[in-house]
């Protein structure tokens, strides 16, 4: 809501909030249902030439993650309908093709007895930094820096919200900060994909343990 009312009509993209949404909301629905299976078929594709499983979901998803946070930052920037939905549509497609490989990155990465509750802690961590605070951070920024930018119930935005304004200026700022969380992302996953190179180097260089059947005569 925050996304849609602060940043969407407060940019001065759309003057009807219900249409904002509309718009926004089938821009999602569309690249969710093209990018999550896409993500599954390149995810199948990568893991057939690659011996581990994990190192490969991780590649994967350190592409996907990276394209969308470079492909959906041209949004913050954009001065028309047409370019912000094409960013939004563009960027969020390889995000949400991202789903599949970090799922498997947490079955390959932790025991299988312990799959569940791994999927179960990733989930709440996900949220616990995403979707729960995310609204209040983007509120709070959004009343300190460009209070004039928040739509009335007639989607009116005040005097200080015009074309060229500071606080439209702020509003774009919080945009492109929002884009940049994404880095957070790429960090973690870049270390994931480091350690997983190096457990794997660690087991092929352990000597191996098998005793001999038959020991040699002195």
């Amino acid at each position: 809501r925050h996304l849609i009312y602060a940043q969407v009509v407060g940019l001065g993209l759309w003057t009807d909030s219900v249409q904002a949404s509309l718009a926004f909301s089938a821009t999602l629905a569309v690249s969710g249902a093209l990018g999550t299976p896409l993500g599954g078929l390149a995810l199948d594709a990568w893991t057939r030439k690659r011996e581990h499983k994990l190192r490969a979901a991780l590649e994967v998803s350190i592409a996907t993650v990276g394209a969308g946070a470079l492909l959906i930052t041209p949004a913050a920037f954009a001065r028309d309908r047409s370019w912000f939905l094409a960013s939004i549509g563009l960027g969020t497609l390889p995000l949400f093709a991202a789903t599949s490989p970090m799922n498997v990155s947490i079955f390959e990465g932790v025991p299988r007895e312990h799959r569940a509750f791994g999927i179960a802690v990733a989930t709440l961590l996900m949220h616990a930094f995403g979707d729960v605070p995310s609204p209040v951070v983007v509120g709070l920024l959004k009343d300190r820096w460009a209070p004039d930018c928040a739509p009335d119930a007639h989607s009116h935005l005040g005097e200080a919200c015009g074309v060229g304004s500071k606080q439209r200026g702020h509003l774009r700022g919080i945009t492109f900060g929002l884009c940049l969380y994404f880095l957070t992302s790429l960090f973690f996953f870049g270390v994931s994909r480091w350690r997983a190179a190096r457990r794997v180097e660690e087991v092929v260089a352990e000597p191996p343990t098998v005793t001999p059947l038959l020991e040699e005569d002195g």
